[in-house]
């Protein structure tokens, strides 16, 4: 903010996680469960114990104070799903956040669905870097009834996680990290059978759902954020009550009862955006150096533009 003052330039804000308002940034407990918490008091009892990437000695109420000066002075707020909306919203109520989605390539051919045979090892994709917002506890919990009682099921993440135990499951494959251009080879490798999204807290976005949906993954996730909205909007996937995630014989009992629908008809998640990422996104004049033409369209819009996400979006 006192750097665009200072520059005499406007900027935007585009919301990718929660740290405008906990400096833990998803907003988990030490269960690794989505808290939503106002009370001032138990987010400091919360960072003092458990830390956070600016420390654990942080006055929340001046946290959030200087953040809402902040995004009072952006020229604009954008959040990627509505969900990231409302929950903002919750902490900084009189806040004008306009809804709109991550520009993305547009989706291309999409393979076939991979269909599971009678009797056949259920294959399941979780896709990315699992920590314990992600639901990484879940997955090892869900691996743990599989073993115990025999099920069917085998869980390849393509990805790393914080459970180290995890790669000691006979029933989970990790492949580490992968780059997205190779995602698809490592998809058709595995020949698994649908994705699913062991996320506890409101995603904000998910680039690995369209992923999943590139590759012709049937998802499945619990019923919080903007996953579960998507795959509303898109009528392509499965939604699991939020609380399910707490009893992980019942998610991988209705694992295996899921059948993957046939993709809709106008089926298209991707949204490229009109033009390019300045004017599609950003609503402002081709960046070619020349500020006359943005200011003679709005004096105060230079084409400094600021995301307050600490890292790339999900």
């Amino acid at each position: 903010e006192s750097v665009a003052a200072h520059c005499g330039v406007a900027y935007d804000v585009t919301v990718h996680d929660f740290f405008l308002a906990c400096p833990r940034v998803q907003m988990v407990d030490q269960n690794g469960r989505y808290c939503n918490n106002v009370n001032v008091e138990k987010c400091e009892v919360c960072v003092s114990s458990l830390g956070s990437p600016i420390g654990s000695d942080v006055s929340i109420w001046r946290w959030r104070a200087q953040n809402l000066r902040f995004l009072n002075h952006a020229r604009k707020i954008y959040a990627p799903d509505v969900t990231a909306r409302v929950h903002l919203g919750e902490f900084f109520p009189d806040l004008d956040i306009e809804m709109r989605k991550h520009p993305e390539l547009e989706i291309g051919h999409i393979p076939a669905l991979v269909v599971r045979g009678r009797g056949e090892t259920l294959r399941v994709a979780v896709l990315g870097a699992l920590g314990p917002h992600k639901g990484s506890l879940v997955l090892e919990q869900c691996a743990e009834d599989a073993l115990r009682r025999g099920l069917p099921i085998e869980f390849n993440l393509l990805g790393y996680s914080d459970r180290k135990s995890l790669v000691g499951l006979p029933n989970v494959r990790m492949t580490g990290a992968y780059s997205p251009k190779n995602l698809s080879q490592f998809l058709a490798r595995r020949q698994c059978h649908m994705a699913f999204f062991p996320a506890t807290w409101p995603e904000t976005y998910s680039y690995t759902l369209t992923e999943a949906w590139n590759a012709g993954l049937y998802p499945v996730a619990f019923d919080i954020g903007a996953i579960a909205q998507r795959i509303r909007e898109e009528g392509w996937g499965h939604i699991l009550p939020r609380e399910l995630f707490l009893t992980p014989e019942k998610v991988n009992d209705a694992l295996l009862a899921i059948e993957p629908l046939p993709f809709p008809a106008s089926f298209k998640p991707a949204d490229p955006g009109s033009g390019n990422l300045w004017t599609g996104y950003y609503d402002l004049e081709e960046a070619k150096g020349s500020k006359a033409r943005a200011r003679q369209r709005d004096p105060q819009a230079t084409a400094n533009i600021v995301s307050i996400s600490r890292r790339p979006a999900s």
